[in-house]
């Protein structure tokens, strides 16, 4: 890359964190390409903010030298509006959010031909490069006063030209936090309120987390640590209590709460829990999975235990020190007969009405009942 990709520095080269992305860019220190690209949209607006910030400042958006290439993208166009010098001086900045040419279907890729014996195949004219190919020669070639912005939640890291960009531009990893780093992201959050979670508040959080699909956005997270700092008021110590009771509209939240009552081994709450889930017609199928999933991770630390004193055991397990000490906490309720028990009897249930030999949905929900009060007991 030319122009003012020698000015960006090695900080801003290759594939970076947001972090290390909103810390170095300057006005003065601003790559010829950037690519912001993953699945987590919480760092993809923080670094879509700060670049915006850097880019334009104070500018009106009427005023700003901004082409947007969002779908049907035209490279010839897109080539001549990365290389016009703008009239009022700045930056001339292209973003490019096409997804088709961003991420092209496999069947479109290039398909090259074989020259015949003894004839030198000639070079493809420009124009006849396949779509990413002819962006990557783009991409190599930005003049100084030229900025091209890629804004995308994937890219096949296996294409040339994601393996050009990761290599040559600025590539902005926005990808999804782990287990492992998440206590740290929710104390920085807690901070910029004045506050401060517990550690049993911390393993709350990620005991939610446990509970869902996938990891839930951060973008949701970032915005229940807001209506904690409201919930708590004057006060910046933020308990369990604080989380159990904001989290209760998030999703999996019914999950969530059956998991922590089946770790405290109330059976009043239990059931009281298992027929709002009724009442919302939930299906006992996915109450099934999620108890059946919870119990097993009890038995899988409770088994490990004795094995793995200390950290050791968190390592084991592959989870979080704080989750992994919940689920030992929740074990101890239990004896092992019971937990392999339970288990057992879940599994038939689920068995049962895969074979549609458990009746009705209210036959499978009190057989559902009976097993957790006999687990409760």
């Amino acid at each position: 890359m030319t122009g003012n990709g020698k000015e960006a520095g090695s900080a801003l080269q290759g594939v970076v964190t947001p972090e290390i992305f909103v810390r170095n860019l300057t006005p003065d220190n601003v790559p010829p390409v950037i690519c912001i690209v993953g699945e987590e949209a919480y760092y993809r607006d923080l670094a879509h903010h700060k670049l915006w910030e850097v880019l334009f400042g104070d500018t009106p958006e009427e005023d700003r030298s901004l082409d947007v290439f969002a779908e049907k993208t035209d490279l010839q166009q897109l080539e001549t509006q990365l290389n016009s010098y703008p009239f009022f001086g700045g930056r001339s900045v292209v973003c490019i959010t096409d997804p088709v040419l961003l991420n092209p279907p496999q069947r479109e890729s290039a398909k090259k031909g074989t020259p015949k014996r003894g004839k030198k195949a000639a070079p493809p004219r420009r124009e006849d490069l396949p779509p990413q190919e002819r962006l990557q020669q783009i991409l190599s070639d930005v003049p100084d006063f030229g900025t091209a912005v890629i804004q995308t939640d994937k890219m096949d890291g296996r294409r040339p030209l994601t393996k050009f960009l990761k290599q040559n531009a600025c590539y902005v990893a926005c990808d999804p936090i782990t287990a492992k780093y998440l206590p740290a992201w929710l104390q920085k959050e807690a901070a910029r309120y004045g506050g401060r979670f517990t550690p049993e508040a911390v393993g709350a959080i990620l005991e939610y987390v446990e509970t869902a699909d996938k990891e839930p956005p951060l973008l949701i997270l970032k915005g229940e640590v807001e209506k904690i700092s409201l919930f708590a008021g004057e006060r910046k110590e933020w308990t369990e209590a604080d989380v159990t009771a904001l989290f209760a509209g998030l999703p999996e939240a019914g999950n969530f709460a059956m998991g922590k009552a089946v770790g405290a081994k109330s059976g009043r709450d239990l059931l009281l829990l298992l027929g709002d889930q009724r009442k919302r017609k939930v299906s006992p199928v996915l109450i099934l999975a999620k108890l059946t999933a919870g119990l097993r991770n009890l038995v899988r630390v409770k088994e490990a235990a004795p094995l793995f004193p200390g950290p050791a055991l968190a390592k084991k397990i592959g989870k979080s020190p704080f989750v992994v000490n919940m689920w030992k906490r929740d074990g101890a309720h239990y004896t092992a007969q019971q937990l392999t028990r339970a288990l057992w009897e879940l599994d038939r249930l689920t068995e049962d009405i895969t074979l549609g030999r458990a009746g009705d949905v209210e036959q499978q929900y009190r057989r559902l009942e009976e097993i957790l009060i006999v687990l409760c007991a």
